[in-house]
């Protein structure tokens, strides 16, 4: 499993990448979270998009985020600390054990501290 970033050559590949219609309402589309990603960066904050690849085909959409958006329903945690902000994998390749694969790279990454270092990291999710 590898992170590899959004760019021109492989931004399609992820828009198409889609999760079954009833877990749909559980995540955003990658469109919206790359739309999302690019106003997030335009207002100062910071977003890291990147596609998740197995054996180099397009598997997957992690977002991380760091620090605050100004959101006020953002934790206390998100304060100098990492958000797993979207987290999917396409529905051809559920069931294959890819989620653990992909959530154990996102995490080792984090732990490099691309942004600064941090004592949390915390996940979002919809509440249905």
């Amino acid at each position: 499993m590898e992170l590899v970033k959004i760019h021109s050559n492989n931004v399609w590949d992820i828009v198409k990448l889609t999760v079954y219609d009833e877990q749909k309402s559980f995540v955003a589309s990658n469109a919206d979270s790359l739309i999302e990603a690019y106003v997030t960066i335009q207002d100062g904050g910071v977003a890291l998009p990147f596609g998740l690849y197995e054996n180099d085909l397009p598997v997957g959409f992690v977002m991380l985020g760091y620090g605050t958006t100004g959101d006020e329903a953002e934790p206390q945690v998100a304060k100098d600390g990492y958000c797993i902000w979207r987290f999917m994998i396409d529905k051809a390749y559920q069931k294959q054990g890819m989620g653990s694969k992909a959530l154990e790279k996102v995490l080792e990454y984090i732990r490099t501290y691309p942004c600064g270092p941090a004592a949390y990291c915390w996940l979002s999710c919809v509440l249905c």
